[in-house]
């Protein structure tokens, strides 16, 4: 859900706690925590007339993960609501058009064919940003809260990714949740963010050894063997892919996964 298509902060997040993983349960108790503020007043801010004043609007924001530009417009929305005169809610009115109008204007930045070499060495750096994109294209897992929980990462840190992806065309937003967006990613062989990509998800792979599943597969199959074997063992591993690849466009998608293959000469 977009802050940008409200004028209540209340509303706002009362909707985007309704909307959250097990409808939100324990939700207000955790900002009560991360506002150092008892239940109690959050209660009679978030249910009454009480509001929410400027420096724990900016912690709330700072724990949903906003975005600067998001913060700036939660900001306002706080002002307006404590604001006694009508001028001055004028110009608070005037404020957020003006940043729903510079929202817009990042939405519409034109793509690229190819990302850039920023880009790139941005979006190959961590595993993070695979993982969010893949989170967008599985049903109800598209929202920032969701997709936080999911990863187990901080909304700031979801929120910063996304922001990103956004911005260079990876995912589209629609109606307050994302999904893919129409650029590629890809790296040739010889990249230099190519090891770097390689390195993150194979240390994801080695944090999931931890708990491993019924379902999943980890192996370890040192060898020795002739070259003319090597070769053979790759090309039956380019077959394998293939295979996979056609497994995946018949599968439905509820859920995530990485495959990583090593297949290398055993030298220093």
């Amino acid at each position: 859900m977009k802050i940008y298509d409200y004028s209540n902060y209340k509303e706002y997040v009362q909707k985007r706690i309704k909307q959250m993983p097990h409808g939100g349960r324990g939700e207000y108790s955790n900002i009560a925590k991360a506002l150092s503020l008892n239940s109690v007043v959050i209660s009679q801010i978030f249910n009454g007339k009480r509001e929410l004043s400027l420096e724990h609007g900016y912690l709330l924001g700072k724990y949903f993960g906003f975005s600067d530009l998001e913060q700036e417009y939660f900001q306002h929305l706080i002002q307006i609501s404590r604001s006694t005169h009508k001028d001055h809610k004028q110009f608070l009115i005037n404020k957020l058009n003006i940043i729903r109008s510079q929202s817009q204007a990042i939405k519409n930045i034109m793509l690229t064919k190819e990302l850039s070499e920023e880009a790139k060495s941005i979006f190959y750096s961590d595993w993070y940003y695979s993982a969010v994109r893949l989170c967008v294209t599985i049903p109800n897992l598209n929202t920032v809260d969701k997709i936080s929980e999911r990863l187990k990462i901080s909304k700031a840190k979801t929120q910063k990714i996304i922001h990103f992806l956004l911005l260079h065309g990876l995912i589209l937003e629609e109606k307050g949740v994302y999904k893919k967006g129409p650029q590629h990613t890809h790296l040739d062989a010889d990249s230099p963010y190519l090891n770097r990509y390689h390195a993150s998800w194979r240390s994801k792979a080695t944090q999931n050894m931890d708990d491993i599943l019924d379902h999943e597969r980890f192996v370890t199959f040192p060898m020795s063997l002739s070259p003319q074997s090597l070769s053979q063992v790759k090309e039956k591993l380019a077959d394998f892919l293939k295979e996979v690849s056609i497994i995946l466009s018949k599968s439905d998608v509820t859920t995530m996964g990485c495959l990583n293959i090593d297949l290398f000469e055993i030298k220093k």
